[in-house]
């Protein structure tokens, strides 16, 4: 407790004090003050002025980003509540969770605990909107055997296009067309040339700029395996850039920590120049002509960018 307060007085990072109220919320003995400062970060997010938005954001992008986090903690929050046996006051709560996001995990994760607090139509409603925002069509059948004679076929179709429609209306707003700039000197593990983009003709790849002394791309690495893998069987490569010496040895380190796919090494920071990267980890999209279309984004938004691509 003592070192989630200096967190939040000291650290005026969104993300990092979000975590930390969350997990504070979900232990019982400490419930009451995680679910405080849920609020706190809740307020915050909610008086953000235009000048506070993160680097490389514009307002829109920014309003998007906000939204989402809005839409974790007021998740965090309400199951906080449902676990505190005030489940009324829980549901409200996930239901206006539930309208601010687009993340496929968070809207399963919603729906699964509005299904336990008795609200049917409230999780048949996250599911229906997990589905638009790119889950699969496998999953209305799924929740048709699960919720039975409450399903209704013409709200799931009407929920599910509106996601869809806000999803293909914050992947428009996030688009940029940038050529990378400068060249790139990559090497592979043994320090041989290597070219960033070796997928097919025509389709993107996804650059993602990590490192072993980050962890948050280490906590990263088993998300990004998974996302790594879902989009490779659409001809999609995904790349891991480090700026770190070349070697055998990190392969394997990030290995053993969850991600098995291509690594290349910058050991002169050419590509993290080029592509204007300023941290680690960080995730981009370069279309098949090598041009810069989603920057700075998320694991959690990197399939619906990459489909929005490949349907042009």
């Amino acid at each position: 407790m003592r070192w989630t307060d200096r967190l939040l007085a000291h650290v005026p990072i969104i993300e990092a004090q979000s975590r930390a109220a969350r997990a504070v919320a979900e232990r019982p003995a400490t419930r009451a003050d995680g679910m405080r400062h849920i609020r706190r970060i809740l307020a915050r997010l909610a008086e953000a002025r235009d000048a506070d938005r993160d680097l490389f954001r514009t307002t829109p992008l920014q309003r998007d980003r906000d939204a989402e986090r809005q839409a974790e903690l007021l998740a965090a929050h309400g199951q906080a509540l449902a676990a505190s046996g005030q489940v009324p006051a829980a549901l409200d709560t996930l239901r206006a969770a539930s309208s601010r996001s687009a993340r496929v995990p968070l809207l399963r994760e919603i729906a699964a605990a509005q299904l336990a607090g008795g609200d049917t139509a409230g999780a048949a409603r996250s599911w229906a909107r997990a589905a638009g925002a790119g889950a699969g069509a496998a999953l209305a059948d799924s929740v048709r055997e699960q919720i039975g004679a409450r399903f209704a076929p013409d709200r799931w179709a009407a929920d599910e296009a509106a996601a869809r429609a806000e999803l293909g209306a914050r992947i428009r707003r996030a688009e940029v067309s940038r050529p990378v700039a400068g060249g790139l000197r990559l090497v592979d593990g043994a320090g041989a040339p290597a070219a960033l983009r070796g997928n097919a003709a025509g389709r993107p790849t996804v650059v993602v700029f990590g490192k072993s002394g980050c962890g948050f791309s280490l906590r990263a690495l088993p998300q990004l395996e998974r996302v790594a893998a879902r989009l490779a069987s659409d001809g999609v490569r995904t790349v891991l850039v480090t700026d770190e010496a070349p070697s055998a040895e990190l392969q394997r380190f990030f290995a053993a920590r969850g991600y098995t796919g291509p690594l290349l090494f910058d050991p002169s920071r050419s590509t993290q120049a080029a592509f204007g990267s300023a941290g680690t980890p960080e995730y981009f999209v370069v279309d098949g002509a090598g041009t810069i279309r989603f920057e700075y984004s998320s694991l959690d938004e990197l399939p619906a960018q990459v489909a929005a691509l490949a349907r042009r």
